[in-house]
């Protein structure tokens, strides 16, 4: 039962499993375990959430990385391209068209 209260315990297996609930909460044992388990759980939580945002910032930085060699290697092919262009227009000057 989601909301364990007496008004909800309409059969005897369900009023069984209410007096069980009841009991548990009563028991003072039972809630600091319980409070434990969730703080370690929250702080488990935390961590991954860190590690999951160190992770993409390698990645991003990875990335990043990639994309400006690939723009180096674009920029060399360009100059290449352009330097070509100019000799093929000094062998045209000097020997005419291909």
């Amino acid at each position: 039962m989601e909301a364990s209260v007496a008004e909800n315990a309409v059969n005897r297996e369900l009023k069984e499993i209410h007096h069980i609930v009841e009991a548990v909460k009563r028991n003072r044992e039972v809630e600091l375990s319980y409070m434990k388990s969730w703080e370690r759980e929250q702080e488990i939580w935390k961590e991954a959430q860190a590690a999951g945002r160190a992770e993409e910032r390698m990645n991003t930085e990875r990335e990043k990385k990639r994309a400006d060699e690939e723009r180096r290697k674009a920029e060399r092919a360009e100059e290449e391209n352009r330097r070509l262009q100019e000799r093929l227009k000094q062998y045209e000057m000097e020997y005419g068209k291909i």
